[in-house]
C-alpha cells in the first residue's frame, strides 16, 4: 500500500505499508517519507521505515532510515549529501536489503566547465566523491568507519565528439574481528587461531 500527497511543485509526503504472512510468521513494514524542493534546483528528503518480523528466529523489529541533506542539480555545479542506516534486525520480505547493521554516507560535488562551440575542449566535468561506511553502533559513538572510498572521476568532451575519461580512487578496509571468531589456520602439524589482518589503507 502506497499513499502520496503533493505539497506543491516537486514536494511530496508519503506513507507505505506492506504485509506478508505465511502461517504464523509475518513481516510487516510501515513507514513514511517526505521530499522538499527548495530554491528550484535543490531538494532534501527523508525516509523512515520500521519492520516487525516473526519467523523461525523469533520476533524482532528493525528500522531503516535515509536522509538526503541536500541535492543540487545545476549546469556548472551539482552535489549530493546523503546518509542512511539499517539496524541489524531490519528485514523486508517484500523488498531487498542486502546489508544490515550499518550506516553509510555518500557525499559528492560535481564541477562542470563549458567551452565555446567548436573549441578543442567543449566540456570538462569532475566529480569528487567520499563514501564512508560504519558499523551501526560505531556511527552513533563517533568511531572510525570500517570501509570507505575517496575518489574522483574526470571526463572531457573534445571537438569532433571524442571523449576522454579518467578516475582516481583510494579505498579503506577494516576487518571486523567478530566475523572471524572461531576461525583457525591448519598448518598441517598444528592449528593456530586466525589473526585478523590490520586495516588496509590506500587500496
Amino acid at each position: 500500500l502506497r499513499v502520496r500527497h503533493d505539497l506543491g511543485a516537486g514536494s511530496t509526503l508519503g506513507l507505505v505499508y506492506t504485509d506478508r504472512i505465511e502461517g504464523g510468521d509475518y513481516n510487516r513494514v510501515g513507514g513514511g517519507d517526505a521530499r522538499i524542493l527548495w530554491r528550484k534546483i535543490w531538494f532534501s528528503q527523508i525516509q523512515v521505515v520500521h519492520a516487525w518480523t516473526r519467523d523461525s528466529l523469533g520476533a524482532r523489529g528493525g528500522t531503516l532510515w535515509d536522509v538526503v541533506l541536500g541535492d543540487r542539480t545545476g549546469r556548472s555545479y551539482g552535489n549530493h549529501f546523503e546518509i542512511n542506516g539499517v539496524t541489524s534486525d531490519f528485514a523486508a520480505a517484500s523488498g531487498f536489503v542486502n546489508r544490515t547493521g550499518i550506516v553509510s554516507a555518500r557525499l559528492f560535488n560535481r564541477f562542470s566547465w563549458y567551452g565555446a562551440p567548436g573549441a578543442v575542449v567543449e566540456e570538462f566535468t569532475t566529480i569528487v566523491m567520499v563514501s564512508p561506511l560504519w558499523r551501526y553502533d560505531d556511527f552513533w559513538h563517533a568511531r572510525s568507519p570500517i570501509e570507505g572510498n575517496l575518489g574522483s572521476t574526470m571526463s572531457a568532451t573534445l571537438r569532433g565528439g571524442w571523449n576522454l575519461n579518467a578516475g582516481l580512487s583510494d579505498n579503506l578496509q577494516r576487518f571486523d574481528t567478530t566475523d572471524y571468531a572461531g576461525y583457525a589456520v591448519d598448518r598441517g602439524t598444528d592449528t593456530i587461531p586466525f589473526v585478523v589482518p590490520r586495516t588496509r589503507d590506500h587500496l
